[in-house]
């Protein structure tokens, strides 16, 4: 668990146990229900119906648990609390001019794809440079591609933040420091989808999305260049599968 708990689990279906089985499993054991749950297995977040043989989970392999919390909106939250739909990204104002200063601002992204390794929010208030610590998504489909200190490459599939709350995850489960590069993804709830390389939809100029092989999908001009790396054998570049 990427709370620091480990939860031993037995299932009786084996390999054929699916990982909703097993969120279901966490979810008698803890109470946590298997909304809030996201697995990662191998740097790789799992599907619900993906089985444990599906993922080549074997005996007394150690899986992560990545909780997310639901917050409900308070109709008396200080300015410098207001999220928008799609990306927020989470940091503490230093300005000590600023009304927020020493608060957990939250700094609205909306659908601008975001490296909180690389690049710092600004404050609602003062616009003065805030430190990402966390980030919360609200009313979209989100996902993260990421690659951590050790060099091993992390990433998700499309998620859905619904409902009328806000969904974050906490400061610990975020831990920005195990990342080397890390990008952040949001896109309407409404948008088909969207290239896994430039995280554009059909809008601008790169035109319509086509289907690879492994079943990714990205605008053609992108993925050529994606995959144009001279003395290596082509890989997609969202689920690297060879394609």
């Amino acid at each position: 668990m990427l709370t620091g708990k480990t939860i031993p689990l037995d299932l009786a279906q084996g390999r054929h146990a699916t990982i909703l089985d097993l969120k279901q499993a966490v979810h008698d054991k803890e109470g946590i229900p298997s909304a809030l749950q996201r697995i990662v297995f191998g740097g790789k977040e799992l599907i619900d119906d993906c089985t444990l043989g599906d993922a080549n989970i074997e005996n007394d392999a150690v899986l992560h648990n990545a909780i997310k919390s639901r917050l409900a909106f308070s109709p008396n939250a200080p300015r410098w609390r207001c999220a928008d739909p799609g990306l927020n990204i989470e940091g503490m104002c230093t300005n000590r001019t600023c009304d927020a200063h020493s608060h957990l601002v939250i700094a609205p992204q909306r659908w601008t794809p975001f490296n909180p390794t690389l690049q710092s929010a600004h404050c609602p208030l003062c616009n003065s440079p805030v430190m990402p610590k966390t980030c919360g998504l609200y009313q979209c489909k989100w996902r993260f591609d990421g690659v951590k200190h050790d060099a091993q490459v992390t990433s998700s599939g499309w998620q859905v933040a619904d409902g009328d709350v806000y969904h974050r995850f906490s400061s610990d489960e975020s831990n920005l420091v195990t990342w080397q590069s890390l990008v952040l993804v949001a896109t309407p709830l409404d948008e088909p989808s969207v290239c896994g390389l430039c995280f554009e939809g059909t809008w601008g100029v790169r035109g319509a999305l086509t289907r690879s092989a492994c079943n990714c999908q990205f605008h053609a001009l992108c993925l050529t260049a994606g995959v144009q790396r001279p003395h290596v054998q082509p890989a997609c570049p969202a689920c690297h599968a060879r394609l």
